[in-house]
C-alpha cells in the first residue's frame, strides 16, 4: 500500500434507516445511534490485510459516526480520534431542527432554529475547505463522516464520482483512482 494512502469511512447502518424508527428513538433528534457493526468490522479486516496501519482517527461530530470511529480506533489500537465539525452531514434547508455537537456541553452547531442551516453551496465550500487542512491527509489518517460528504471530497480531490454504503471504507492513494475495499 502508499505510504500516502488515506481512508475515508461511511459511517455504519444508523438506526433510523429506510425512515423506519425503533421504539427507543426518542431523545435523539436527527442523530441516532447506530445497530449495526459488521459492515465497518470487515472494511477494517480488509484494510489490515492489505497493510495500512492508522496513526489517526478523525470523526463528524455526528453520533453515528462518532460511535464507528470509536469501533475504528480501538480496531487500529488508536488512543483516541478527533472531532472536525467540517465532516458534519448535509442537512439542507431543514428549519427548527438543532444538532448537538457536544454531548457534555450541549453547545449546537447551527446557526439558529429560525434560519436556514446551510445552502448546498455553502455545503460544497464546507468540504472543500478539508482538503486545506494538513493534518486530515497526513498518512495513516482515517476520516469517518457521511455519504454526501465522502462523495463530495473525493469528487473535490480526485475529480472521481463515487458511492459509498454504510461501513464501507475506500482508500485515496494521491497517485490512483480511489478503491473501494
Amino acid at each position: 500500500m502508499a505510504p500516502e494512502s488515506v481512508v475515508l469511512i461511511r459511517h455504519c447502518e444508523k438506526a433510523w434507516a429506510n425512515g423506519k424508527k425503533p421504539p427507543d428513538s426518542k431523545g435523539y433528534g436527527c442523530d441516532p445511534p447506530i445497530i449495526e457493526t459488521n459492515s465497518v468490522i470487515n472494511s477494517l479486516k480488509k484494510l489490515k490485510r492489505i497493510g495500512f496501519q492508522a496513526e489517526r482517527v478523525y470523526s463528524s461530530p455526528f453520533l453515528r459516526c462518532r460511535q464507528t470511529a470509536e469501533i475504528v480506533s480501538k480496531s487500529f489500537e488508536v488512543k483516541n480520534y478527533d472531532i472536525e465539525c467540517d465532516l458534519r452531514e448535509f442537512l439542507g434547508n431543514q428549519k427548527n431542527r438543532q444538532i448537538e455537537l457536544d454531548p457534555i456541553t450541549r453547545k449546537h452547531l447551527f446557526r439558529s432554529k429560525k434560519q436556514m442551516v446551510e445552502t448546498f453551496a455553502e455545503f460544497q465550500r464546507r468540504v472543500q475547505s478539508l482538503s486545506e487542512k494538513d493534518d486530515l491527509f497526513l498518512p495513516g489518517t482515517i476520516i469517518v463522516s457521511h455519504q454526501l460528504v465522502i462523495k463530495n471530497l473525493v469528487k473535490y480531490l480526485l475529480g472521481e464520482d463515487i458511492t459509498i454504503n454504510c461501513g464501507e471504507a475506500i482508500v485515496l492513494s494521491f497517485d490512483s483512482s480511489p478503491r473501494a475495499i
